[in-house]
């Protein structure tokens, strides 16, 4: 009986030395599809000049639940964001796509906004959720890179947090691959030279 089940067990050695080589294959290249590293992405420098960003990805929770998403804009003036889509659903899996900001906002939205005057007033009478903050209302901001409730399988690069003079603040969550600690640095500059 004991040779009968060892030679059982002998047997199927080589399916399972099968499946374990087949899982780890499979395995490395899921995490290279989905790899942040191995996409073209623009990056923000760490240190040093802060180059300016035109724009970056970002989504608002609304009405607790709700979500939206904006193109937000870096003008000389203000910081501008454009409503490009609304609700964003967790994916079942990330997609490589995912992780370039360009993804999220890729919309017949935001086509409309190319030919406005984002500092205009009828840049704002386009949508309801479209908003534009002057620099001098700004008091701080903050850069948190930790997890956000919610969020699911949503690529994200943290939240940047904007505080402003009369005690409101706004929450931003930057999605896809982007540097936070610069886009930080870069409003910071732009926040100190209008106050």
């Amino acid at each position: 009986m004991k040779r009968d089940s060892l030679s059982a067990l002998l047997s199927w050695w080589p399916f399972v030395i099968f499946m374990a080589a087949w899982i780890l294959i499979f395995r490395r290249r899921a995490l290279a599809f989905v790899s942040p590293s191995a996409m073209p992405l623009t990056v923000i420098p760490e240190e040093g000049v802060v180059a300016l960003v035109p724009w970056f990805a970002a989504m608002e929770y609304h009405a607790l639940i709700l979500n939206r998403t904006y193109k937000v804009f870096l003008t000389d003036q203000m910081l501008v964001g454009a409503k490009v889509s609304g609700l964003v659903i967790s994916p079942a899996a990330m997609t490589a796509q995912m992780f370039d900001q360009e993804f999220w906002v890729r919309t017949r939205a935001a086509q409309r906004y190319d030919s406005f005057d984002l500092t205009s007033k009828e840049f704002l009478d386009l949508h309801s959720a479209n908003f534009q903050i002057r620099w001098n209302e700004i008091a701080q901001t903050e850069y948190r890179s930790g997890k956000k409730w919610g969020m699911g399988n949503v690529p994200y690069s943290g939240r940047l947090i904007l505080q402003f003079r009369d005690s409101r603040r706004r929450e931003l969550i930057l999605l896809g691959k982007q540097n936070g600690r610069a886009l930080k640095a870069k409003i910071d500059l732009l926040v100190k030279a209008r106050s």
